[in-house]
């Protein structure tokens, strides 16, 4: 007797998506779990970090100031020269 096929398509497809989803769910537990692992907690490192942060953000704020200073200098010499 000949066999009509593997069985029931959508029942495959079924199975099939479901064993994707599950393999989907068990690799995005594993990367959560490495990322957990190699996590840096230490208080003292993020503070010297966002110390460094900080003092970076102030630094460029500086020299936005004084090039926005330097430039207005500028505008101010060409409209005292022209008059």
């Amino acid at each position: 007797m000949p066999q009509w096929g593997a069985g029931n398509t959508r029942a495959i497809e079924a199975r099939m998506r479901k064993k994707l989803d599950k393999d989907k769910k068990q690799k995005e537990l594993e990367e959560k779990k490495l990322e957990e692992y190699w996590r840096d907690d230490d208080k003292k490192v993020q503070a010297k970090m966002q110390r460094k942060m900080e003092a970076e953000n102030k630094r460029q704020q500086k020299l936005d100031r004084k090039k926005e200073l330097k430039a207005l200098y500028g505008e101010e010499e060409k409209s005292i020269k022209s008059n």
